[in-house]
């Protein structure tokens, strides 16, 4: 799971490259908002236990939805 509560705070990390960051635990929505605001994302899928959530930092999230017509173009020669 990519994210965890306690007692002392919010975490959430990056499924991909475990990128870690931590809140407060005093404002769920308001700690999810901030990483909305620095490109963070989520999306819920189905694995064997059940429904689950994945957790991506700005940077993977741009890798892993980079299209082809988006990349630096490049010279072969």
């Amino acid at each position: 799971m990519s994210f965890e509560e306690d007692e002392l705070s919010f975490r959430w990390r990056c499924d991909k490259c475990s990128l870690e960051v931590e809140f407060p635990p005093t404002n769920f929505w308001g700690a999810w908002g901030e990483l909305k605001a620095r490109g963070w994302r989520a999306t819920k899928e189905q694995d064997v236990e059940g429904y689950g959530w994945s957790h991506r930092c700005a940077a993977c999230w741009r890798k892993a939805n980079e299209n082809i017509l988006d990349r630096k173009v490049r010279s072969l020669r």
